[in-house]
């Protein structure tokens, strides 16, 4: 998560909901304040870029990167 969401815990629960990220809605928004903010790890690329895509818009706060 690179930008903080427009919509707050609702965009944050779209994010959630399309990742299947098993962090809590509250951690997220807790990290969603202090940016750059590693959602997930281990996540194939395609799977991201797919994930990403389905989320339209929303995807534009949201960077793959490496984290070695």
């Amino acid at each position: 998560l690179v930008s903080p969401p427009v919509g707050g815990a609702m965009d944050l629960k779209k994010i959630q909901e399309v990742f299947i990220i098993k962090k809590g809605l509250f951690d997220l928004l807790k990290g969603s304040k202090q940016l750059p903010f590693v959602l997930m790890k281990d996540i194939p690329v395609e799977l991201a870029l797919k994930n990403i895509e389905l989320l339209g818009e929303l995807g534009d706060i949201l960077k793959i990167s490496s984290t070695d």
